[in-house]
């Protein structure tokens, strides 16, 4: 296993770790601010006319003297007042336009088409949405059934089960990152002629780094009369407030591994062993 696969392992199991905790500590506020008995299911539920269509909610809200629990036979979770998903958010989306006022649905869309899902696919017609942002700021959203949304989004997903899942054909791409995913290598010498929406498409991109250019040139010329000014203090004050500072950063120990290793004088043929191909990367410029 690589030294990049075992970061990646063990940034996954302490992502995981921390939103099971999370997800515990914040079922645990909800259920004592709303006074209520939360259930956690541990079974994958599915859509009683559409075989692909699953649900593994985070916790069920359970009506007063039931139990809850999925019936297979109906396809319906049974003795749920409401679905609870849970979620954690950084302390500065609070402010964002995804969050709305506490109690209303204005959740992010990807939020709330979750939501949707499970409702449609559990027969429980509500869901609440219980969010802490940065650890200290708890708020609870709630998100009505819409029988037209969800019909459209299970249309969706069998058309997606269908074209691409079951035929193996990757969907278009749909933003650079994908793109370059799909076409990581040029095709040397190969030539595509654009219409004209592709060719106002570049004449925008290179407007647009025009103005970059510009604007980094401006913003280099403010700090070079700005940053002398300040000589070696750390805090920037005016009439009282802070309105900047300019510390350094902790000092770190780096190892120059190259040099280390090549101290050691290591034979061509050892040094072939830790060789490997590094592909370039597509560069767009603009003519």
């Amino acid at each position: 296993m690589s030294t990049e696969q075992k970061e990646f392992d063990e940034d996954s199991k302490e992502r995981m770790y921390w939103g099971i905790e999370f997800e515990n500590l914040v079922a645990q506020r909800y259920a004592k601010d709303k006074d209520v008995k939360v259930q956690r299911i541990n079974t994958m539920m599915q859509h009683k006319d559409v075989p692909i269509a699953l649900a593994n909610i985070d916790r069920a809200i359970v009506k007063p003297g039931s139990r809850v629990r999925w019936c297979d036979k109906t396809h319906q979770l049974i003795g749920a007042d409401k679905l609870l998903e849970i979620k954690t958010a950084h302390a500065l989306s609070i402010n964002s336009d995804d969050w709305g006022e506490e109690n209303t649905d204005e959740v992010p869309i990807n939020y709330w088409y979750q939501c949707m899902w499970y409702m449609g696919i559990t027969g429980v017609h509500t869901c609440d949405l219980a969010v802490l942002f940065g650890g200290q700021r708890f708020k609870v959203y709630t998100i009505e059934y819409d029988d037209e949304i969800f019909n459209a989004l299970l249309k969706r997903a069998k058309e997606w089960w269908y074209k691409h899942i079951l035929t193996g054909i990757a969907p278009d791409p749909h933003d650079e990152a994908e793109a370059k995913l799909k076409w990581a290598k040029s095709s040397p010498g190969k030539e595509t002629i654009v219409g004209t929406d592709v060719a106002e498409l570049v004449n925008q991109l290179k407007e647009v780094n025009s103005k970059l250019a510009i604007l980094e040139d401006e913003k280099q010329s403010i700090r070079d009369r700005l940053v002398p000014m300040l000589e070696d203090a750390e805090i920037i004050t005016y009439q009282g407030e802070k309105i900047a500072t300019y510390k350094s950063n902790k000092d770190s120990t780096v190892t120059n591994w190259k040099e280390a290793y090549l101290s050691l004088h290591p034979t061509p043929i050892h040094i072939e062993q830790f060789q490997s191909i590094k592909h370039g990367a597509r560069v767009l410029r603009i003519n």
